[in-house]
């Protein structure tokens, strides 16, 4: 059974930031009326068209989660102007995330990942290990 229960997918905008509710609602004007809140919750986000940066685990519960990304350095720790935003490239991308289970990840489609040795040093320096079952290039497996 699918998590989109409801053929009618509904709009909702997530954000706390007074200029990304404005820059979506300019950039996709049939928003105009669309519910805002400031968080959601799963039961929110279940097979809606969300517009707004989502976790993403809330994200794979979305029909489809629009999100704001940006070209350039993105405006940070203060409130931020649509001018702000526009400044630093501010466009919309839309995404439709599917949850996996993590088991499943630590090998690509055509078997175990295979790591450089520079990426596992840089790795290393900030005390990540690689994941389990990847191969590093020039490694005896």
């Amino acid at each position: 059974m699918s998590i989109f229960a409801d053929s009618r997918p509904w709009s909702l905008i997530v954000s706390r930031h007074p200029a990304a509710i404005e820059f979506i609602r300019q950039e996709l004007p049939h928003l105009v009326d669309a519910e805002v809140l400031a968080s959601a919750t799963p039961d929110q986000c279940r097979g809606a068209l969300v517009y707004g940066n989502l976790p993403l685990h809330l994200a794979a519960l979305c029909r489809q989660v629009t999100v704001i990304e940006f070209t350039g350095p993105p405006p940070r720790g203060q409130e931020y102007s649509i001018e702000d935003m526009r400044a630093a490239g501010a466009v919309l991308k839309t995404y439709h995330v599917q949850a996996g289970d993590a088991a499943l990840d630590d090998e690509g489609p055509s078997g175990p990942v295979t790591f450089t040795r520079a990426q596992v040093a840089a790795w290393a320096r900030v005390g990540i290990r690689p994941p389990a079952g990847a191969q590093v290039e020039g490694s005896q497996p």
